[in-house]
């Protein structure tokens, strides 16, 4: 009788070892199959709107949470002195293309006189050809001599004043050319500036955190509010690398998010970040210094979600927390 009762103790342990065991190697390869992780957050594409010029609000067309599409007007900086400074860039511009056309004109004496001297020079040489030979050979007298050389000698002199006046009066041209260039640019980035009083959409999306208000003062460059794109949507899982042996590029999600889960989101493998999520922080760890503890790192595996899971029914929302399994198994 004490025989059987050890027999069916041992029978129920090593059954119960067996049992325990056989569920711990089933979990293993579950596991091992299906890597989950609940370090995964809804993600999608955050535009930051900043104007590019600074001045008042003098309109705002929009309201918090609320739907706009990519090119739609979004708010108005009073564009008073920018239409200032573009009316007094088109003057400048106006006034330095008339003294443009102004040296042009004068370049264009300015040959005529070289011509004209170059032509009184011909003639005077040609002059002092015919009569200095006569005086060599006392046909003519010193006096004409003399005079034809001195005529000679005024005619070289003035085409050199004619070429020094040409060669001035293109030099002043090609400064001038220089400032009609800037004046033209600073009439374009004028324009360019009147344009980017009146801010649009860049992005399809949803507002968040807008807290503008007419007559409120904004600053170029400074973040005002966000658009969050509501076309494009993923979850950023953080697997510990343990876990990412088996996983690949198109491999099937399941993803249950926090915010609905009952309703589970399907989703595919997009893409495993080739960094750890440490090794791009601010402060990356200095592993060669210092005591040094070894801990498991998680790399960021970007989940997209299929089109025919979603629903709109069940909104996604940015940050939102998830719990997502990848079938290692699937293609």
């Amino acid at each position: 009788m004490k025989f059987a009762r050890l027999h069916w103790k041992l029978v129920i342990f090593f059954g119960s070892v067996l049992i325990v065991g056989g569920l711990v190697l089933f979990y293993m390869d579950h596991a091992r199959h299906y890597p989950e992780t609940d370090d995964a957050y809804v993600q999608s594409h955050i535009v930051y709107v900043a104007s590019e010029v600074s001045g008042k609000v003098v309109e705002l067309s929009i309201e918090n949470y609320q739907p706009v599409t990519k090119g739609q007007m979004l708010f108005e900086i009073d564009p008073t002195s920018y239409q200032y400074a573009l009316d007094q860039a088109r003057a400048r511009w106006k006034e330095a293309g008339a003294q443009e056309l102004t040296d042009l004109q004068i370049i264009s004496v300015a040959q005529a006189e070289l011509a004209q001297s170059e032509a009184h020079q011909i003639l005077a040489a040609k002059q002092a050809e015919r009569i200095l030979p006569l005086v060599k050979q006392g046909l003519s007298s010193l006096q004409s001599g003399d005079e034809v050389q001195a005529d000679l000698a005024v005619a070289n002199a003035t085409v050199k004043a004619a070429e020094e006046k040409l060669t001035e009066t293109r030099d002043t041209l090609a400064v001038q050319k220089l400032q009609v260039a800037a004046a033209r640019a600073t009439f374009l980035q004028a324009k360019l500036n009147l344009a980017h009083t009146r801010v649009y959409s860049p992005a399809t999306g949803t507002l968040q955190n807008l807290v503008l208000r007419p007559g409120s003062f904004v600053t170029a460059g400074q973040d005002l509010f966000a658009i969050v794109d509501n076309n494009t949507w993923w979850v950023e899982a953080n697997y510990k690398e343990t876990q990412l042996q088996r996983v690949r590029v198109g491999q099937a999600v399941k993803i249950v998010i926090d915010l609905y889960p009952d309703h589970p989101f399907s989703g595919r493998v997009g893409y495993v970040s080739l960094g750890s999520g440490s090794t791009f922080s601010l402060l990356p760890p200095e592993n060669a210094t210092g005591n040094w503890v070894k801990i498991t790192q998680r790399f960021p595996v970007k989940i997209f979600f299929t089109p025919e899971s979603l629903d709109p029914k069940y909104p996604l929302r940015v940050g939102a927390s998830a719990m997502v399994v990848v079938d290692t198994l699937s293609s």
